[in-house]
């Protein structure tokens, strides 16, 4: 039965990990276009609730939201849900909660935010600082409020009514009378166009009451009692009636002030009650103190996460060390065992030269007393020849002596072996032999080649320069290896090596170590 191929079996075990891959991916851009959808309804039905002034289940919805999007880091949709929170205290008038929500969103990076939340942030933001009277940060957030895109109905509206606010706390009544009407005409463009108008209306009248003129307030607060009837509008009814009750104060219509008193008040009891102000705190206390569980359990696993990596990272410490240490021992083997190799290659070296020298005088002390003795002369008797290997061979042992001493003499008196193409036929001709009978003589007396021989001789010399600094100290080691005859410098390395057990870089360090410290 025929086997099935490795590929063909990791083509298939890719086929299935690209296939799990895909279904996980599948998986998780469905749960979270899931959580998405899920964010857009509880904002959505936080909206009604909020139209509707039911406020505490507004800010439930709201604060469900918020759990989402930071459950799932869909960061970019935090500006929006705390624009939504903080405009439901805003309507309950807790104003200094409704800014710490709409700075909170501000302060998210711009990019995070579309031109609407952005839009809304700013407006809601100058109108507290106006109603806070801050002219300073109302021309702040104004000035950022112009950079966004104005070409929208609600955008242009926003801008010339802010223009009219901040005029009008500026004491330029004028101007901001202009700006008023002109937002009553953008106002009527939109979806929210009521309300806007209303908003309008309520600026014009708060500014005839402050110029004391309250027969042309009153003109405008009805328009908004009437707008806020007719559409259904409680929270818009209940400003319209208590501000309707102070121009009527004001007028001495004791009977019409406090009709408009009961009706309010009674309004804005079923609107805003205390248990609704209650929940709404209690829904906020409760979220912020599962938040802070939250984060306390989070820290809790940090840090236990911490202390883990910790000692991991003590561990990991003390087994480095404890390699630096053993890697720090060998070391100081090896450089222990590196100079002593040096000094063995050395010593050899210092005793063959010491041993050219003894020869050298000995030539020359038999030179000296050369004198004819034959007459006088003991004969000595001659030695049994020894007898030859069985092995013909094409000289005796005598003549073999002589030519390798011929050898000798040339190799230490001469530096033609330095030379890269030397060879055995230059060898020859120069003891006046020839290569048979060289190659003869070294493979019987030294036991190795001719090309053995040399690499002896050339890496005994390349050794002396590398000792002698005063001479050669300025040549590399590729100069030196050519120098002695090699063309190739990782071939000098590779023969030093095999030689001496030491790279000609060390042996050279070696060598300058033990001269500055002997």
């Amino acid at each position: 039965m025929k086997s099935e191929s490795p590929t063909y079996g990791l083509c298939c075990l890719s086929r299935l990990l690209l296939a799990f891959m895909t279904v996980l991916a599948a998986s998780f851009v469905a749960r979270a276009s899931d959580c998405s959808r899920q964010v857009d309804s509880l904002l959505r039905l936080g909206l009604e609730l909020t139209s509707s002034t039911s406020y505490a289940a507004a800010l439930e919805c709201n604060l469900k939201a918020l759990d989402i999007v930071k459950r799932t880091g869909q960061a970019d949709r935090l500006p929006t849900v705390y624009l939504h929170i903080g405009n439901i205290f805003s309507h309950i008038n807790d104003l200094e909660t409704a800014k710490t929500y709409y700075l909170r969103a501000l302060s998210l990076d711009p990019g995070l935010s579309d031109d609407r939340t952005s839009a809304g942030l700013l407006t809601n933001l100058f109108y507290i600082s106006f109603l806070q009277t801050k002219p300073d940060s109302c021309i702040y957030y104004l000035e950022r409020l112009e950079r966004l895109d104005p070409t929208t109905p609600r955008a242009r509206y926003d801008l010339t009514f802010n223009r009219g606010l901040l005029h009008e706390l500026q004491n330029r009544p004028d101007s901001a009378f202009a700006y008023y009407r002109r937002a009553v005409g953008l106002s009527r463009i939109g979806a929210e166009s009521r309300l806007n108008e209303a908003a309008a209306y309520s600026a014009i009248a708060d500014l005839y009451m402050n110029l004391h003129m309250p027969d042309s307030a009153m003109e405008y607060y009805k328009r908004n009692e009437s707008l806020a009837r007719v559409n259904g509008h409680p929270d818009l009814l209940v400003e319209s009636l208590r501000r309707l009750a102070e121009v009527y104060d004001l007028k001495g219509d004791r009977e019409m002030a406090l009709n408009c008193k009961e009706e309010y008040l009674s309004l804005s009891d079923s609107i805003l009650s205390r248990d609704e102000i209650s929940k709404i705190k209690n829904a906020l206390s409760s979220y912020e103190q599962e938040g802070s569980a939250h984060t306390i359990r989070s820290l809790n696993v940090t840090n236990a996460l911490q202390r883990y990596w910790i000692m991991s990272l003590v561990v990991l410490i003390v087994v480095a060390l404890a390699f630096a240490m053993t890697i720090l021992v060998q070391k100081r083997r090896l450089s222990r065992a590196y100079a002593d190799l040096f000094q063995h290659n050395k010593d050899e070296l210092d005793a063959e030269m010491r041993y050219k020298e003894r020869i050298a005088d000995l030539e020359l002390r038999l030179r000296e007393r050369s004198v004819d003795d034959d007459e006088g002369s003991v004969q000595k008797v001659a030695e049994p020849k020894a007898v030859e290997p069985e092995r013909r061979l094409l000289q005796t042992k005598e003549q073999r002596a002589t030519l390798m001493e011929h050898i000798r003499q040339t190799f230490e008196n001469s530096d033609e072996y330095c030379r890269s193409d030397y060879s055995i036929d230059i060898l020859a001709a120069s003891v006046g032999s020839n290569a048979r009978y060289v190659s003869e003589a070294i493979n019987e007396e030294y036991g190795m080649n001719f090309r053995a021989l040399l690499n002896e001789f050339r890496i005994k010399r390349s050794m002396q320069m590398l000792e002698d600094e005063e001479r050669f100290g300025n040549l590399t080691i590729k100069a030196i290896s050519e120098s002695v005859g090699y063309k190739s410098h990782s071939t000098f390395i590779n023969v030093f090596v095999r030689q001496t057990g030491l790279k000609p870089s060390l042996y050279q360090s070696l060598s300058r170590a033990r001269k500055e410290n002997p």
